[in-house]
């Protein structure tokens, strides 16, 4: 079966509506701001032209949007791995989506019940999870047993306390909240209302890293650890006598070999590679698959697997890696008033074939953006801000899917030509946006096949068939080296005691594969969960 015969599946999966063309297509072919007590304020981290933010969500703006909004679970993306490597477009079109899903509107579940915003605003930060571990530790004392700490109807009991925290604090009587809760009149507000943390977990990821509090607290850096290459799997998978089996995904070794033989009156079909007669598949690795098995009589039937099979990704300073469904997002907010300049960055093939070595991003100069044009918030106290950038990494592959965002004054062009007509109502409407979802590529196009010729030309200066990937923000990843990575070579350090000034020298600025343990599964901020425990 050829490579691409269950490309339907994969569309179906992309659920680009109202794009389906797009897949079709595919198929047939500053300055410091407070928000008044008790919120602190927000960090400058660069220079009061271009002033670059944070603030926590406080828990009054916690309490106005209650629970966060889960990430939607679409499951993984494991046995499509070798397709997305294959093709910038079908990365793309996935990067999109996961935009899209990011942004999509939905409704507060706090105070502000049914006020609409971004499902990314909902998400934790760093005091949510500071308030979750302080009532964790509370509980003991109301006679729960402390081995229940990381049982998850526990944890879920903390994160719903942490949507009425603000209740108990002194300085929020309740005329001073109401009061609070009045001034978010307009949607600015609203969003105002959830911060400007600089990173931000779906409530997946938050549940995750409040489980492996332990783990990361006890995890010292160590020496690289290599990952096995394979482990010997030989199981049987017994089948009723109706109805379809859909197994895997099964993670085939480099050189491992891959084989599926149905007993009994059973239909085998493979995807994502290899053969399949009747009742037999194999295949040689390194690749992922998933295997269909459909009974053909009433005895049903049974599927013995035997193949070398590919270990997860280790993740020794956390109880597991990251489930499927788990996202993460940085931002980067900028002032807006007050004489700060916003910068402006060309993405276009010629500024990127301009882009000396050690690469490096270079502002053309400052641009005052319109109103309409890029996603604005106001935080409580009058101050307002402007999303410069978002970068986005969810977990449906064992190396993540990466997607980042930034604004452009041009966004019909390069890599924000191919929009969705889908994003052209919602915030994302004037960015662009750049994806990566392994340490490889393999486009036999270097123009990423982009009808477009901005953004084909564009893919051609970035393309490295067969070599690293890339994905690169202008407003996030500055620094010496910075413009040629690919987000997910410098994440695998997380949980080590790698710089990323060390990691940007290492050949390549850091994009290949180093086969190591990963600490953190690839989540550099996990690690502050460690000073969030006493």
């Amino acid at each position: 079966m050829g490579p691409r015969s269950y490309a339907p599946e994969l569309c179906a999966f992309l659920n680009l509506i109202p794009v389906k063309w797009l897949c079709s297509m595919w198929c047939l072919l500053g300055f410091i701001g407070c928000a008044g007590p008790p919120s602190p304020c927000a960090e400058v981290s660069s220079g009061p032209q271009t002033s670059r933010v944070s603030q926590a969500l406080s828990a009054p703006g916690r309490y106005a949007l209650g629970e966060a909004a889960p990430y939607p679970d679409e499951g993984s993306l494991s046995a499509y791995r070798d397709d997305l490597r294959a093709s910038q477009q079908i990365r793309r079109e996935l990067g999109w989506t996961l935009g899209q899903r990011a942004f999509e509107m939905v409704e507060a579940r706090g105070a502000l019940a049914q006020r609409p915003i971004p499902r990314f605003q909902t998400w934790y930060g760093v005091e949510d999870l500071r308030r979750v571990f302080q009532y964790l530790e509370q509980w003991p004392e109301d006679g729960i047993s402390g081995d229940q700490f990381t049982e998850d109807a526990l944890i879920e009991q903390a994160f719903a306390r942490n949507t009425s925290a603000v209740l108990s604090q002194e300085a929020w009587p309740e005329n001073r909240l109401e009061a609070f809760l009045a001034d978010l009149e307009t949607d600015a507000q609203v969003r105002g209302a959830g911060g400007i943390s600089r990173v931000l977990y779906s409530p997946r990821a938050a549940m995750h890293l409040v489980k492996s509090a332990d783990a990361i607290s006890e995890c010292r850096p160590a020496e690289r650890v290599a990952v096995k290459e394979s482990e010997f799997v030989e199981q049987v998978v017994h089948l009723a006598s109706c109805g379809v089996e859909e197994l895997g995904p099964f993670r085939v070794a480099a050189d491992g070999r891959f084989v599926a033989e149905a007993e009994g009156e059973v239909r085998l079909q493979l995807f994502g590679g290899g053969d399949c007669t009747r009742n037999r598949c194999e295949a040689t690795g390194p690749v992922d698959l998933e295997l269909r098995a459909v009974p053909t009589a009433d005895t049903g039937g049974a599927v013995r697997l035997h193949f070398d099979a590919r270990p997860p990704p280790e993740t020794s300073c956390l109880e597991g890696g990251f489930p499927v469904g788990s996202a993460v997002v940085k931002v980067d907010y900028r002032r807006e008033g007050f004489g700060v300049e916003f910068p402006e960055y060309a993405t276009d093939a010629s500024a990127l074939s301009d882009r000396s070595d050690p690469a490096e991003w270079q502002p053309l100069g400052t641009v005052e953006p319109d109103p309409e044009s890029i996603y604005r918030l106001e935080l409580p106290g009058g101050n307002r801000f402007r999303l410069a950038a978002l970068h986005l990494m969810t977990k449906e592959l064992d190396h993540w899917a990466w997607a980042s965002f930034w604004w452009s004054a041009s966004p019909d062009t390069d890599f924000g030509a191919d929009r969705p007509p889908m994003l052209f109502d919602t915030p994302l409407r004037d960015y662009k946006m750049c994806v990566a979802t392994d340490f490889t590529e393999a486009d036999p196009d270097p123009r990423g096949g982009a009808v477009d010729d901005s953004l084909a030309a564009a893919l051609e200066q970035v393309s490295r068939p067969h070599g690293a990937s890339w994905c690169s923000n202008p407003y996030i990843e500055q620094g010496a080296g910075n413009a040629a990575t690919n987000c997910v070579g410098c994440h695998q350090y997380a949980g080590t005691d790698r710089r990323s000034e060390e990691i940007l020298e290492l050949p390549g600025h850091g994009t290949r594969l180093s086969e190591i343990d990963f600490p953190l599964d690839y989540v550099f901020s996990a690690a502050q969960v460690a000073g969030l425990v006493d």
